[in-house]
Formats: C-alpha cells, sequence, structure tokens
C-alpha cells in the first residue's frame, strides 16, 4: 500500500491488508500521533532516560527536534522536587508492572516556572512481554489548576469578609441592646436624683436648727410652746417619710445594679466569642447557645413586649464552633425582632426550638411578624440584599456561608406578608479528623442519637 501525498488513509476495499503496507500504515499513524498530538507522549527506558518522545515534548522543553530529549532524563530539565517522585513512580511501575493512571503533578522547572500536568503511566514492555522502561502521556492543566487557585482564593476571601459582617452584627446587636439597658440606667439615675434633690432631710435640718435655738428651754419649749408641742409628731411623721425615700432609693439602686450587671453579662458573652478562635470546636449544648443569643437581644425583646416561646428538644452536646454558631443565632434572633417590630401586631411571638434528627441538630426560629414576599425567598441570603432601610445585607449572607462552612445549612419558610417567618438551621453533630460526620451523645463520639 502506498501512502498519497497529502497523508490521507485510504479505505482497503476488503480484507487484511499485506504486512508490508499494514507495517507502514502502523508507522505512519504512530509518527502522525507522535508528531501532532498536543498532550506529551514519551517512552523511557529501565533507568527512566528517554527512548523516544512526541513533537509536542521536545518543544515543551524548548528543543527543536524530539531526538534531542533521547538518552536525558527529567533531572537534566525539572527540579529534583519534581524530578525524583517522578523517577520513584517510574521504578515503582517497572518494579511491580501496575500503572499510574491521571495522576495530578507539579512540575518545577529551573527557572522557577511551575507547571500542572495530570499523568498517565505504564510499563513499555518487548514482544515477549519483558518490561524494559516505562511509556507515558501527561497533559497541560495549569490554566485549570490557576483557575481553581483562584477561585479557591476569592472563596476564602469572601468568606473571610462575611465572617467580619458576621461578627459586626454580633457587635452591633451588643452595643444596640446595652443602649437599651443604659436607658433603663439613666431613667434610675434621674429617679434617684429628684428623689435625693426633693428629700425631706431638709425638714430635719430644720428642726435641728429650731431645737439649737431652744437649748436652754428645751424641756418648756416642747411641753408649752405651740410649736414645740408638734415637734414629736412631726419627727414620727419625718422618720416614716425618710424611711420611705430610703426604700425608694434602695429599690432604684437595685434596679441599677441589675442593669449595670446586665451591660457586664452581654459584654462579657461578646467578649468570650470574640476570643474563640477559628476552627476551634468546642463539646457545647446548642441550647445554651440559643439562651445566649437572646440574652444578647434581650433588652429589646423586652422593651417591644415580645413572648419569647422556647421548645427545646433532646438535642445532644455537638462538637462546634462556638462563635460562629453564635453570630448565626445572634442575626436570625435579630431579624425576627425586627420583623416583629414592623409589625403591627399586639400579640408578638417568637418561638425558637432545637431537635436532634438523622445525626444533624435542627434549630429553627419562628416568628408571627411582617413575612417574606414570595419572589424574595430565594433572595435573602444573596449578598447585599436586604428588605430594611437601614439594613447592610450582609447578615443572612454571612450567616448562610458561615452555615455552609461548618458542613450544615439555613434555609427559609414563609406563607408571605404578614404571614411571619421561619429560618431552619442544620449543623452536623460533630466532625471527625477525616471531615466525615460523627455522632456524639452524652459527650461521647459515636454514639447514636
Amino acid at each position: 500500500m502506498v501512502l498519497p501525498q497529502n497523508n490521507q488513509i485510504p479505505t482497503p476495499p476488503g480484507g487484511p491488508l499485506p504486512p508490508e503496507e499494514l507495517s507502514a500504515l502502523q508507522i505512519h499513524l504512530s509518527d502522525f500521533l507522535l508528531n501532532n498530538f498536543p498532550d506529551r507522549i514519551y517512552f523511557k527506558d529501565t533507568a527512566s532516560c528517554f527512548l523516544h518522545v512526541s513533537k509536542a515534548m521536545a518543544e515543551h522543553f524548548g528543543l527543536k527536534e524530539p531526538a534531542d530529549l533521547v538518552g536525558k532524563s527529567d533531572f537534566d530539565f525539572f527540579t529534583r522536587e519534581h524530578a525524583e517522585p517522578a523517577y520513584k513512580d517510574e521504578q515503582e511501575i517497572m518494579r511491580t508492572g501496575k500503572a499510574m493512571i491521571g495522576k495530578d503533578e507539579m512540575e518545577t522547572m529551573p527557572n522557577g516556572r511551575i507547571n500542572w500536568v495530570i499523568t498517565t503511566k505504564m510499563p513499555l514492555r518487548d514482544p515477549d512481554g519483558r518490561i524494559i522502561g516505562t511509556c507515558g502521556i501527561s497533559r497541560d492543566i495549569t490554566e485549570r489548576k490557576n483557575a481553581e487557585t483562584e477561585l479557591e482564593r476569592l472563596n476564602r476571601q469572601l468568606i473571610d469578609v462575611s465572617r467580619q459582617a458576621g461578627m459586626a452584627e454580633v457587635a452591633t446587636n451588643v452595643l444596640h441592646n446595652v443602649g437599651n439597658v443604659l436607658n433603663s440606667v439613666n431613667i434610675s439615675h434621674s429617679v434617684i436624683s429628684e428623689q435625693v434633690r426633693d428629700s425631706a432631710i431638709d425638714s430635719l435640718t430644720k428642726l435641728a436648727n429650731l431645737l439649737e435655738e431652744h437649748a436652754n428651754d428645751l424641756g418648756p419649749f416642747l411641753t408649752t410652746d405651740p410649736t414645740g408641742r408638734r415637734v414629736p409628731n412631726f419627727l414620727s411623721e419625718l422618720a416614716k417619710r425618710l424611711a420611705e425615700e430610703r426604700a425608694a432609693v434602695l429599690a432604684e439602686l437595685q434596679l441599677l445594679g441589675k442593669n449595670i450587671g446586665h451591660i457586664k453579662e452581654i459584654v462579657a458573652l461578646q467578649q468570650s466569642y470574640a476570643h474563640a478562635g477559628s476552627g476551634v470546636h468546642e463539646l457545647v449544648s446548642i441550647s445554651d447557645l440559643l439562651e445566649n443569643a437572646l440574652q444578647i437581644n434581650g433588652a429589646s425583646l423586652t422593651r417591644h413586649h415580645i413572648q419569647v416561646i422556647r421548645e427545646f428538644g433532646a438535642a445532644p452536646s455537638a462538637s462546634l464552633e462556638k462563635h460562629k454558631v453564635i453570630q448565626i443565632l445572634v442575626n436570625l434572633v435579630s431579624n425576627a425582632k425586627d420583623a416583629l417590630i414592623a409589625s403591627d401586631r399586639r400579640d408578638r411571638r417568637l418561638v425558637v426550638t432545637t431537635a436532634c434528627q438523622e445525626g444533624r441538630i435542627l434549630v429553627t426560629v419562628n416568628d408571627n411578624g411582617t413575612g417574606i414576599l414570595p419572589e424574595n425567598l430565594t433572595r435573602v441570603f444573596a449578598h447585599g440584599f436586604t428588605t430594611k432601610k437601614d439594613g447592610h445585607g450582609f447578615g443572612l449572607h454571612s450567616a448562610a456561608l458561615t452555615a455552609r462552612e461548618m458542613g450544615g445549612s439555613l434555609s427559609l419558610e414563609s406563607k408571605g406578608h404578614l404571614h411571619g417567618a421561619t429560618f431552619t438551621l442544620e449543623l452536623p453533630l460533630t466532625r471527625n479528623d477525616n471531615g466525615q460526620k460523627q455522632p456524639v451523645l452524652n459527650g461521647q463520639p459515636g454514639a447514636s442519637p
């Protein structure tokens, strides 16, 4: 069979080709593959030196002809960082006779350039089946790897920004609720100041001056003088008045002390979460974390007459990143509170529940407030989307990202405007070192919930 000048392979009219024509065809196909295939193809001897390579392999190393690589090895073109593992892989392939399929490899060049390839290598055998080296093919995936690295970097950056926004959300709620408590502190201060300013203690001073004026005739003054005879009754009334004043001041001081203690608790709670390290898991009660989230929003909930109903199920302790979970819960309680404040309802109700189902913790935050319009159900978790006039659109977006980062999810249900909303947070009970979910019950990993 004579090949035409245009290198097109004619179809045999029928039957097998003669040996000489078949041999010519096979040589042509081999040369065509090695000269035109964009992936790098190579054959190596038992010392991992090149026997034959494709044109793409030679061009990769800046050589004109494939023959220029014959007798050379990876150590002539790559750094030891890549050449040594590649050599060991090839020696292992020849020792075991097992192929290496689809391995991602980082190629490091002496000039500092880095390439990524996906490589398949297999043992090279002679006609008698004896292993005489290796053959392989490497496809460049540098652009894909760089795109994956950039995507991962942007995702980490987005998570960091969202986490910071979530922490700011917690801090904002803390400051807001501290401000609410400070209002009560200011009221107590005003009441105490007014009571001290209008105290009957001035009457006692006047009485003392009057008695001092009659020090030389005190007996007759108290028994015969009309003014003096009123002194005992006056003292009795004055003592009663001062006792009432003291009781009122003590009551206000007690309330003042309680409010100051509340401020300290809120600040201490925020500090404990702010100082917690990222990635640190602790065995915690989800009900306790939910109570803390309610406490941070407590002053506002009380001030706006919002009834809080707790329906805590038998959820086990879980290994969680505490500061991340509290950010989510504070966000959910705060959003529910805002929805209730914006509604005209008198029976403002917030229902929080915890449960455990199929190895996952479920937390729901339900309100009977303004609700969510159907067209916004899929948008509330989007970055920058908000239905509040003074909102920034970070809170729920950050909460959803943080939940996903911990292997969980955050979802929303609402029947529409004025029908309230229910947010559901799902979290795995814990994760082991391999990132697989592993339940914890009563502090013991591996138990069934």
